[in-house]
């Protein structure tokens, strides 16, 4: 819920140094990580508990690697423009599904990103700060309504700020098909890429196969810098590629999701 100010009441945000945030939140996260764990280890009968304190052990790794890259980014934006609005994707960057074998299909949101956003409320209440989605997934809009699913990321999301790539999604390229698609897309006026790519650039953004392409958010991203006040800087986190280069003329800005900082569950 939108809190209204009085005028002239300074606001105090919050602290958003990301050793001093991991710090302050590193316990709360662990043994929330244990206690998911321990929960899915059960359900599968007998484990190990040296296992599981490793599985632990690295997805703490991760959360804090996640903090790291995201928080200096933020925070630096958010000090030097009036408005930010904040894109995640999901899978692996913000949550990630699982199964425990009961035949329903659910999500774990990543803790520290959820500590993250209560970190974030004065920013969103001033309406400084807009977090929204943009997935792959073609039903996030009902699973931000799913207890399974996203719904514990609801009440944080701006509701118009929900992108899926449903309506770009493409089939059927070759690689070299998938990639010069993209030149397309960065030769245009309304290109969300910096200028001046270079071959092996284009190769990270095509990937290895086309699942691993960034066409899809590249053409969805572009619709989105569209719609969105020239002035309101977008920073967009996602552990695909595109992140990387992105056109901060135009005030888009990357947080690439690194191998060692996603949301691997189980």
């Amino acid at each position: 819920m939108k809190r209204n100010y009085p005028q002239n009441q300074e606001i105090e945000y919050s602290e958003l140094d990301w050793e001093i945030f991991w710090n302050e939140n590193e316990t709360s996260i662990k043994l929330e990580l244990e206690k998911e764990m321990r929960a899915y280890y059960t359900a599968g009968g007998e484990y190990e508990e040296e296992r599981l304190q490793n599985e632990v052990e690295d997805m703490l790794a991760a959360e804090k690697e996640f903090v790291k890259s995201l928080l200096p980014k933020l925070q630096f934006l958010l000090n030097s423009n009036s408005k930010v609005l904040m894109l995640v994707d999901i899978d692996e960057t913000v949550a990630g599904p699982y199964d425990t074998g009961d035949g329903i299909d659910r999500s774990m949101v990543r803790p520290i990103f959820l500590k993250l956003l209560d970190k974030l409320q004065s920013y969103r209440s001033a309406d400084k700060l807009e977090v929204g989605i943009i997935s792959s997934r073609s039903e996030i809009k009902q699973q931000l309504n799913d207890s399974n699913q996203l719904l514990r990321l609801k009440d944080y999301m701006s509701p118009d700020k929900i992108y899926t790539t449903i309506d770009n999604r493409i089939h059927g390229l070759t690689h070299e098909e998938n990639k010069e698609q993209i030149r397309k897309f960065a030769s245009d006026d309304q290109s969300v890429l910096r200028d001046n790519l270079i071959e092996d650039d284009y190769n990270k953004l095509t990937g290895t196969d086309r699942d691993k392409s960034s066409l899809e958010k590249i053409a969805t991203l572009q619709e989105i810098r569209a719609k969105v006040p020239e002035g309101v800087p977008i920073l967009v986190v996602d552990d695909e590629n595109y992140p990387n280069f992105l056109d901060e003329n135009k005030k888009l800005y990357g947080v690439k999701v690194e191998d060692q900082a996603i949301f691997a569950v189980f």
